[in-house]
């Protein structure tokens, strides 16, 4: 008897499935299926009692295409907000009030630059806001200024126990003149309402600043939650106004409205080529 090459039954096995693929039958094995009977190939598999090494597997169900996306997507928009102000005045007692409706005493300064999520529904849209805590002392300027000119609305805060502190709200605000986009949404904040026994700047003197920039104003208690939600729903319905706004005047004005049209003329430029005689 002559040895069997390694390899010898694939390779006939093999011949023999491009044989029966072409002719279009594929010959069925094992039980429940008569002797010489041939199938179709139809994409079909045996039944599960007589399972065939030979047939093809069956049919997948199609992936549902954008399930991810659909998963994904819990949100109609995205908000990036910016909580800025001098080191100490409670930005991120704020955002840990607003976000995780938590108060911690302890306080820990903020490094660089942090930031939470919370989504929240606005005329019946959901509105997930990205709210950056930024570091106010000096040696992260340079980091925190880089984050102004993604932000679609600014918080201002200040400490209303420290004199300072509002003082260095007019060099925030020509901080954002600077580094922001020119219609980001702004407010002021006076934090820390719930010490009015250590208060250093009235009411009065915050709404007037706010007055003067043409901003909107709230004085505001991470400890005692006073005002944290209404700040920040506040904002985030004068972004989602402007945006509305400016999604409207788009659409009036690509719907058939007066359209100016400029005549665009180039100026041409003579060229003088000199040669040699």
């Amino acid at each position: 008897m002559k040895p069997r090459r390694a390899g010898s039954d694939d390779e006939a096995l093999a011949d023999w499935q491009c044989r029966a693929g072409r002719a279009g039958f594929l010959r069925v094995e094992g039980r429940g299926a008569g002797r010489g009977e041939q199938r179709p190939i139809d994409g079909h598999a045996p039944s599960p009692a007589a399972p065939s090494r030979l047939s093809p597997p069956p049919p997948q169900a199609p992936r549902s295409e954008g399930r991810s996306e659909k998963m994904a997507k819990t949100y109609d928009y995205l908000f990036k907000l910016l909580l800025i102000g001098d080191s100490g005045v409670g930005k991120t007692c704020l955002l840990f009030r607003f976000s995780e409706d938590a108060f911690n005493t302890t306080f820990i300064s903020t490094i660089g630059i942090d930031f939470k999520i919370r989504t929240i529904e606005l005329d019946g849209k959901k509105i997930k806001l990205q709210i950056w805590d930024t570091a106010g002392q000096e040696r992260f300027r340079t980091i925190t200024t880089a984050y102004y000119r993604g932000a679609m609305g600014i918080m201002l805060v200040y400490d209303i126990t420290n004199e300072k502190s509002f003082d260095n709200i007019k060099n925030w605000i020509r901080n954002i003149e600077e580094h922001a986009s020119s219609d980001v949404e702004r407010m002021i904040l006076g934090n820390k309402c719930d010490m009015n026994d250590k208060r250093q700047v009235s009411k009065e003197r915050g709404e007037k600043l706010a007055i003067d920039y043409g901003i909107k104003f709230l004085e505001t208690s991470a400890k005692s939650s006073t005002n944290v939600e209404e700040a920040f729903f506040t904002l985030a319905r004068d972004i989602m106004t402007k945006l509305n706004r400016k999604m409207n005047d788009s659409n009036s004005a690509g719907a058939g409205g007066p359209v100016k049209i400029t005549e665009n003329r180039s100026k041409k430029t003579s060229f003088f080529r000199c040669s040699l005689l």
